[in-house]
């Protein structure tokens, strides 16, 4: 660092001599200024070595401040862990529930789903090292406090109708399928994906009624009575698209039966069509 700096300042007569006489000459297409003095190459030395003094120290910085943050987080990880012998770089149940308790987590609401994408939790009640640390690191909380705060700002920043909200509400809800999954299964039994609907789709998420429709009722009472399935992977995201499409216009002006909806969801237009709405409703007739 010290030999950047020194070179630096012995090229900083150079530079003011090159600023005086730059005008009288034109460079190139290779930014070289043809038929000046030789200290022209000098100016681009020095300039070359205080953009590297300049890359070294930010570098420098960002690395101490990288270190000392996930050195930080690393202790955090480590206080909570169940069994640190048999599995150092992963929490269970027990300390991913103690941990979610000291942030201010509501086990029951969005801010556990929250918690859980910005770690990258492999299943509920999981927590593994380096999801940890890269997650709560990237968003700077390197200490408890810090990271309630941030899951409190997230919370919020999902619950506004701006197009950040609503990336951050998509990130989640995704997430929400891998955690929800029970182990080695492909799949969201039917029982656990309607409560994760009701927390994604509720007051604190993003609600999925409008002025004259309760969609998400209806579409979980549809699946209750017709479906009885678990939910895959596909469902589970088309589910969140045709909610969004909903919202916009519950009218369902813009449904066409012929787009690559699941077969559950065409089902369920027609349901609401012919059930909840009546078959005489113009607004649900499909073209």
């Amino acid at each position: 660092m010290k030999r950047f700096y020194r070179e630096a300042q012995e090229y900083a007569l150079v530079y003011k001599r090159f600023c005086l006489d730059a005008p009288k000459y034109s460079p190139d297409s290779n930014g070289v200024y043809l038929g000046m003095p030789d200290y022209d190459r000098s100016y681009l030395a020095a300039q070359q070595h205080a953009l590297s003094y300049e890359r070294f120290y930010s570098n420098g910085q960002n690395t101490a401040h990288a270190t000392t943050r996930d050195s930080s987080l690393n202790q955090i990880f480590d206080k909570y862990q169940d069994a640190p012998k048999e599995s150092p770089n992963k929490i269970g149940p027990t300390g991913t529930m103690k941990f979610f308790g000291d942030i201010g987590v509501d086990l029951e609401g969005i801010s556990m789903l929250i918690a859980s994408e910005i770690v990258q939790s492999p299943s509920m009640g999981e927590m593994e090292r380096e999801g940890f640390v890269k997650g709560w690191s990237a968003l700077g909380a390197d200490t408890t406090a810090k990271m309630k705060a941030t899951t409190a700002a997230r919370q919020k920043e999902i619950a506004s109708p701006t197009p950040t909200g609503q990336d951050a509400f998509k990130r989640v809800y995704r997430h929400t399928f891998a955690v929800g999954r029970e182990p080695g299964q492909k799949a969201v039994s039917l029982s656990s994906a309607t409560e994760f609907w009701r927390v994604l789709f509720g007051p604190s998420g993003t609600p999925w009624a409008s002025a004259t429709t309760p969609w998400l009722d209806w579409w979980i009472d549809f699946l209750e009575q017709h479906h009885r399935k678990s939910v895959n992977k596909d469902l589970w995201n088309q589910t969140l698209n045709f909610a969004l499409k909903c919202l916009a216009d519950e009218s369902l002006d813009w449904w066409d039966e012929e787009s690559a909806w699941p077969g559950v969801v065409d089902e369920f237009v027609e349901f609401v069509k012919s059930e909840k709405r009546g078959a005489t409703d113009g607004a649900m007739e499909i073209e």
